[in-house]
């Protein structure tokens, strides 16, 4: 009889697919990471405390010394970043995810046993750094990706514990408020917004500007902001060997407002990246209905398959340089020739790319904090928690292949 039942119990499991739905359980949330605004690692907080704290307990810990507190925060943030805790503070079952670069963490934070522990990870390049996978395969049991794109880099890189992809949930409500404009500046401005790096390609921007416009001085604009970066004194040496064109250079940290400002006041945003680990500015460009233009590399793929944009071919190998100014992946540049039409079809052809950018606001959404609301919820608090061949976070569930993280959520959930 004992025989007959474990039979019937092992039918049972193959039978159906193992989950388990989470209750009405008060989750507590660790945010190990820094906020500022104008930096995309330091946006992804603001993402998460955006997305999910009408729903759960967040607990944010702060990863730096240093940190910024810009005004322009929404009061529910700064409430829960004014309680920052300690590490020693965090609750041992729970959720916490480190979205800070893994060449900064806390070794106490790492050693903490009985947490769900995922880092929320981005390389520009096609390599992850070779601590940062031996950091993540000890320490973590998930990481989580911007794009698809990533999946593979990490991976190959030697990556062992599950990948998740969860896109950056982006504040998109002033873009999408925004009515089509009825007309472009009296001088057509183009723009680009990043901090002064190589791999940002200012450079290769202000030369295609330059070449391609060189007989129509009067009535074109480039305006480059940026803040922080080793790269400014290039680009500002770049600008100036051009002195009769109009380029604005703007070298300073915005702040929300001003951001928004300096989108709306142009006519066709341009990015022209070597690499990106998700790419914000362009999604938030096309949610403004402004005609982009961006390099078709790294996880701006995504961008470009949209149709949305017009893509610019970028696949010229070149190392990545990393901050410390050592190499190591590849970064994927443009010919000059490519980025010189660019700027020219959209020029020449504006109301077509505009109405083209009117129907991406649509594709943009589904990357509002909104239309992100459920998936960052099935992370944190999932309806299903899923054992299956893959690892998903999706609107209705979340899937893992891997055993062990598979039980820690249930026991987190039982």
């Amino acid at each position: 009889m004992k025989l007959q039942k474990k039979l019937f119990l092992f039918l049972i499991v193959i039978a159906f697919k193992n989950y388990s739905e989470s209750k009405d359980i008060n989750v507590d949330l660790n945010l190990i990471s820094f906020i500022k605004f104008s930096d995309g690692l330091g946006q992804i907080p603001i993402s998460f405390i955006s997305t999910l704290h009408k729903d759960i307990h967040i607990n944010f810990v702060n990863s730096r010394e240093f940190w910024l507190w810009p005004a322009d925060l929404p009061v529910y943030i700064t409430d829960i970043i004014s309680k920052t805790k300690k590490i020693n503070e965090i609750k041992p079952k729970s959720i916490s995810i480190y979205t800070d670069t893994l060449d900064v963490y806390s070794e106490e934070y790492l050693q903490k046993q009985n947490q769900i522990k995922f880092s929320y990870s981005l390389v520009e390049g096609t390599r992850v750094p070779v601590a940062w996978v031996e950091r993540l395969n000890k320490h973590f049991d998930g990481v989580l990706v911007g794009d698809e794109y990533l999946v593979d880099v990490y991976k190959s890189s030697g990556v062992k514990i599950p990948i998740f992809v969860l896109p950056i949930a982006l504040n998109l409500d002033v873009f999408l408020k925004q009515e089509k404009r009825k007309s472009t500046n009296p001088i057509f401005t183009f723009g680009f917004s990043a901090g002064f790096g190589e791999s940002k390609n200012h450079k290769l921007l202000v030369q295609a500007f330059c070449e391609e416009f060189a007989y129509e001085k009067n009535v074109v604009k480039l305006k480059l902001h940026g803040r922080q970066g080793h790269y400014y004194e290039e680009v500002k040496k770049c600008v100036e060997s051009y002195p009769n064109f109009n380029i604005e250079l703007l070298y300073q940290t915005f702040s929300r407002q001003e951001y928004i400002e300096f989108l709306l006041s142009l006519d066709s945003y341009v990015i022209l990246s070597k690499g990106e680990g998700f790419s914000i500015t362009p999604r938030e460009s096309l949610a403004l209905g402004l005609p982009t233009i961006v390099s078709n590399n790294t996880c701006q793929k995504t961008i470009c398959n949209s149709g949305f944009v017009y893509s610019v071919k970028s696949d010229i190998k070149e190392p990545h340089i990393t901050v410390d100014q050592t190499t190591f992946g590849f970064d994927f540049n443009c010919e000059i020739k490519d980025a010189r039409r660019a700027l020219r079809e959209v020029y020449n052809n504006y109301e077509y790319y505009s109405e083209l950018a009117q129907k991406g606001r649509h594709w943009a959404n589904q990357y509002s904090i909104e239309s992100m609301r459920n998936k960052y919820l099935n992370l944190v608090k999932p309806k299903k928690i899923v054992f299956g061949k893959h690892n998903i976070i999706s609107k209705n569930f979340f899937m893992t292949s891997s055993k062990e993280l598979y039980k820690k959520y249930m026991e987190l959930y039982k």
